[in-house]
């Protein structure tokens, strides 16, 4: 490394002497007198000055006499004894000195206390540093006891001193661990391997000269080979493992150096990392205690500082753009572009981090919700299919971590389901329904009457519609059960909206109620028609509310369905009048219900009252042919929404209704011909959803028509 006297020189080496009257520091004490000295020199005390200089010369040889065969702390204790036997011939001309500064004696001596704990603090792990610093005070304080008063004059040109200047400290420090290095005789054997190992030939004794050889073999500089020296040497490490120890750090000062200006360059983008750059800095530019372990840990967290900054800051972006694209398909749902917004949701559930579940999952309900109005609205049943996928998304995200957003999700998913299965029918309809009913059961696992009663109260009403309309598709026993269960849970969920504190609540339920009645009224005979009697009271008592338009319509539709129903039932003039009140019923709903604003709703209650216009027609009368020509305008305005393509099994369900009137017409009225060969192509379409497999009964029954159909058609020719 560096020879036996040069090593002692490498705490300032780098930097020059630190003080005028010393070329190189050996102790505290020696320090200390060289402290006084400067300040007596520049008060011109010659006298004062030359006392010092002897002093400074004697403890110089003291140390030089003693090192070599003595502990280190032996050397100090004779250099304070030196200084005690020096200072008394000089003692007056200070103490003179001291008197002309006026200085306070308790403000410096308070200073000099702090500065003392201070040291004591910082080598706190070096027990030799913290015993040669304790004794540098206590020796210089011992040696005024004779005299307190001169010692309080002396105490704050000593302070003054050497508060201003580290330099002294960190000589002792080093000074400290050069003496124990010499006392094991590592020196000269450091300095023969760094020779072998990095090919150097024998130098003299300079350090400067030992200095600049080993750092140019590692591509260091002397001031970085002060820094690395001093650090290996606090390791306490083998003279064997010395070179591999300083060529380790050397890289390691460098690389990480490298690191620092790459990160200083960063910091211009993420100032959050500027903390931990400061650090690492600090750590590297202490050419005296440079601390490569300290360096590194705040590399390494401003690294991870970084890495979770551009992270934030990804996040940040895009979370903005997933909001941008929910304030855009927010805006679509306003304007009732239904499909731009599911379409702007999902974008915004894409762009969002992973890890953002809740926010992810947000997007995801919001496009289920978006692509179900659009099925609702229009009667597309491919948006109820995508809807119900992205309701299952959003369930697969947040995996039941919310307490309520995941049951109203469940409820939402059972909605479309049982909105989806009442329009397919069949087989498939069926299904669907069954798992709108497990979707309604999943929801009121935590939606409870008493935690939850609100959304309790409307999952048994929307438990209840599920059952009803999966009465629809099934028969017998089965078909009972179903409507009974609808009836329990609607009766479940009017105890809790009651009439005088939820009543918007309470009518929907009251005619969900009448609708479940309809049902049980297909049964002949008294039973059946009670039922139907029930479902208008119901009906009627919902009606009786103040509720929204749409929700007032609806009741209106279902009321005109109960006196068609009730009139199917009555072939006697009694019967005709409730097919007047149908129609009347129907033409109330049409009065809210339209084409651009409710299209699917209008649709379906034109459908409706096409349906009893062609009852009344069928009765005969003298507006028999009027009102079955009625019929099929309302059929064929239903037709401009239901398509085959969108909503098939509503299309074909038309189809046949149109096909059965246009039959009446062909059978009773000219042109016959023309309204038979329009009979038999609207069955025939109903034909092509109505297939054998998928939905046999419609099948059967349509097919059959048909054949009567086309047989007509051939008779008449």
């Amino acid at each position: 490394m560096v020879g036996a006297v040069a090593w002692a020189a490498l705490a300032t080496a780098a930097e020059g002497p630190a003080l005028a009257v010393v070329a190189e520091p050996a102790s505290g004490a020696f320090i200390l007198a060289s402290q006084l000295g400067v300040q007596l020199q520049s008060s011109r005390n010659d006298e004062c000055a030359a006392a010092l200089h002897r002093l400074v010369k004697q403890a110089e040889r003291s140390i030089q006499r003693q090192i070599e065969n003595a502990e280190f702390s032996e050397a100090v204790r004779q250099v304070f004894q030196d200084f005690n036997d020096t200072f008394p011939q000089i003692r007056p001309s200070i103490g003179e000195l001291v008197e002309q500064w006026r200085l306070d004696p308790k403000s410096i001596a308070t200073g000099m206390m702090k500065k003392f704990s201070l040291y004591s603090d910082v080598y706190s792990t070096n027990h030799v540093a913290r015993q040669a610093i304790n004794s540098v005070f206590e020796r210089a304080v011992s040696s005024f006891k004779d005299d307190p008063n001169l010692y309080q004059k002396l105490e704050p040109s000593i302070a003054r001193t050497t508060l201003s200047d580290l330099g002294w400290l960190r000589s002792v420090v080093a000074q400290i661990q050069i003496e124990q290095h010499r006392q094991g005789r590592q020196t000269e054997q450091i300095l023969h391997l760094l020779h072998t190992k990095l090919g150097l030939s024998e130098c003299d004794e300079s350090p400067g000269a030992d200095l600049e050889r080993v750092a140019d073999a590692l591509h260091s500089t002397p001031t970085d080979l002060v820094a690395i020296l001093w650090e290996v040497a606090q390791r306490g490490i083998s003279a064997t493992q010395m070179v591999e120890a300083v060529t380790d750090a050397s890289n390691q000062l460098k690389h990480s150096r490298a690191e620092l200006r790459e990160l200083s360059r960063l910091a211009i983008e993420i100032p959050e990392i500027e903390s931990h750059i400061a650090t690492a800095r600090a750590a590297l530019e202490n050419r005296h205690q440079i601390d490569l372990a300290a360096a590194q840990r705040a590399v390494q967290a401003a690294k991870a500082e970084y890495g979770q900054a551009i992270l934030r800051r990804r996040r940040a972006e895009a979370v903005n753009m997933a909001r941008l694209s929910e304030v855009e398909a927010s805006m679509a749902m306003t304007r009732s572009d239904f499909l731009s917004a599911a379409s702007l949701f999902g974008e915004a559930a894409a762009a969002l981090p992973e890890t953002d579940v809740a926010m992810i999952s947000d997007q995801y309900f919001k496009q289920g919700e978006a692509l179900y109005q659009h099925g609702a609205r229009f009667g597309v049943l491919k948006s109820y299919k995508r809807a119900v996928d992205a309701y299952t998304k959003a369930l697969h995200v947040s995996k039941g971590d919310s307490i309520h957003d995941w049951p109203m999700t469940k409820n939402n998913v059972g909605n479309t389901l049982s909105r989806l299965g009442e329009r397919e029918g069949g087989a498939a309809g069926r299904q669907n329904l069954k798992l709108a009913v497990d979707a309604y059961c999943d929801a009121l696992k935590l939606y409870t009457k008493q935690t939850m009663p609100h959304e309790w109260a409307m999952v048994q009403n929307n438990l209840g519609n599920a059952y009803s309309k999966l009465s629809d598709l099934q028969g017998g026993a089965v078909r009972r059960k179903s409507l009974e269960l609808a009836v329990s849970a609607y009766k479940q969920a009017l105890t809790v909206n009651r009439k005088k504190t939820r009543p918007g609540q309470w009518a929907s339920v009251k005619s969900n109620l009448g609708n479940a009645f309809v049902r049980l009224g297909k049964r002949k005979g008294r039973e059946g028609q009670q039922n139907l009697e029930l479902a208008i009271r119901a009906y009627r008592a919902a009606l009786g509310v103040e509720s929204t338009a749409t929700v007032w319509a609806m009741i209106k539709n279902n009321l005109g369905n109960t006196y068609k129903r009730l009139a199917q039932l009555d072939r006697s003039k009694a019967g005709l009048k409730k097919l007047d009140r149908a129609i009347e019923a129907y033409t109330d709903a049409l009065d809210v219900y339209n084409y651009e604003a409710t299209p699917a709703d209008w649709a379906m209650t034109k459908n409706n009252l096409g349906t009893a216009l062609a009852m009344l027609g069928e009765r005969g009368g003298l507006n028999a042919e009027g009102h079955l020509n009625l019929a099929v305008e309302a059929f064929n305005e239903a037709l401009t929404i239901y398509t085959e393509e969108d909503s098939a099994t509503d299309w074909a369900m038309v189809k046949a209704n149109l096909g059965k009137t246009f039959y009446r017409l062909g059978t009773h009225y000219a042109p016959r011909h023309e309204n038979l060969k329009l009979a038999v192509s609207a069955f025939s379409d109903a034909l092509t959803v109505y297939t054998k497999q998928k939905m046999p009964a419609d099948w059967a029954t349509t097919d059959r028509q048909l054949r009567k159909a086309l047989k007509e058609l051939e008779d008449h020719k």
